[in-house]
């Protein structure tokens, strides 16, 4: 009678076929790939797991999503991804029973908000979304308001997503504003600290490092206050020298960097037009954060 093989012996072979597997699943599309999870348990597994979600997003083709707003209803969000062959793909997304609008984003997901201080994270690719446990503290209807701060971020070190929330201390007249992350998958919000100086913009995550413009009362220099998601700690850097900054401010991620966006109004002529310029801040934000002084910068101008 023929003996059946040890199992031990078939290892090696599975796992050259769990590889090969895993290699066809790296060039799928994301749409291809959320049909493919529904296949079986071990397809799940392999598609689900944080490593290969963040190496499929390192090999794919960077794409520009554009969103806004539809102008008779703010409770539905309009998406086009286009990609660098000209197409253009339009997301749909189901009407909310409330006013949304978006944080940010971070790896292809969008975090959503709404007047009442509810947190959304939506993949616009599959259509699949995740509404998290309200914060600690909710107030405010306005995106910008102190209460009403959130921020998605990732941490390569963990493989972790992570949503970040300031709002206001127990004092009115204090400087600081208390945080308070929530981990994807964790289910609950936790406390990480204090820090000083309320967010005046939209946050922007690099590296995983957290950013965002802060101006503190009765202070006429504003300065970038970052939040390591690895640590969980706070830092601070000065803006880049500048004889003035009354235009239009704000944070944004050019090509793996952190980037102060400037937008100047200028005169010429009986023509007006609008000057942008970019600075490049060379803060890697994977590591130790950037310190307060001694950080470099580089001027982009648009024209």
């Amino acid at each position: 009678m023929e003996q059946k093989k040890p199992r031990a012996a078939e290892e090696p072979a599975r796992l050259m076929c769990d590889d090969a597997l895993t290699e066809v699943f790296r060039r799928l599309p994301a749409r291809a790939l959320a049909a493919c999870r529904l296949v079986c348990k071990s397809w799940m597994t392999v598609l689900t797991d944080p490593h290969f979600i963040h190496e499929h997003l390192s090999r794919g083709q960077q794409k520009l999503l554009l969103f806004a707003n539809d102008r008779m209803s703010d409770r539905s969000l309009a998406m086009v991804l286009a990609d660098d062959n000209r197409s253009m793909y339009q997301l749909s997304r189901p009407a909310a029973s409330r006013s949304v609008f978006v944080h940010n984003s971070c790896n292809g997901l969008l975090c959503l908000g709404d007047s009442t201080g509810a947190v959304e994270v939506l993949n616009p690719t599959t259509g699949e979304s995740l509404m998290l446990p309200m914060p600690m503290f909710t107030a405010g209807s306005s995106q910008f308001s102190s209460c009403n701060w959130h921020c998605l971020g990732f941490c390569p070190k963990t493989r972790e997503h992570k949503v970040v929330h300031f709002y206001p201390g127990a004092h009115i007249d204090s400087f600081k504003v208390r945080c308070e992350i929530y981990t994807l998958g964790a289910g609950v919000w936790r406390q990480v600290g204090s820090f000083r100086g309320a967010p005046t913009d939209r946050g922007v995550h690099v590296n995983g490092t957290v950013y965002y413009l802060t101006k503190f009362r009765y202070i006429s220099s504003s300065r970038i206050n970052c939040l390591n998601l690895e640590s969980e700690k706070f830092d601070a850097m000065m803006l880049p020298p500048r004889k003035s900054y009354g235009g239009h401010c704000s944070l944004t991620e050019l090509e793996g960097r952190l980037c102060l966006l400037v937008v100047d109004g200028v005169l010429e002529g009986e023509m007006g037009t609008s000057g942008i310029v970019v600075r490049e801040i060379a803060a890697n934000g994977g590591g130790a954060l950037p310190s307060v002084y001694g950080n470099k910068f580089r001027e982009i101008r648009y024209a």
